[in-house]
């Protein structure tokens, strides 16, 4: 689970490797990364301005998001 820096949104990544962004005034939220198995999400933070989220997986490999 990762806080956005400046934005009231909350990323989460979850056993089976999918990662959901969630808007906390409504709890809305966008798929940003579909189930891929045997690729946990061990690991996620945003750049300091918060339009990029990057990812670690148990697996070993990594992704970054770039958002507008």
């Amino acid at each position: 689970v990762a806080c956005h820096p400046v934005s009231p949104v909350l990323a989460a990544g979850y056993e089976d490797g999918a990662i959901i962004l969630v808007r906390l005034t409504d709890a809305k939220e966008i798929d940003v990364r579909d189930p891929t198995p045997g690729s946990a999400i061990t690991g996620l933070s945003w750049d300091e301005t918060g339009r990029k989220l990057i990812f670690g997986c148990a697996d070993g490999s990594a992704g970054l998001f770039f958002l507008p």
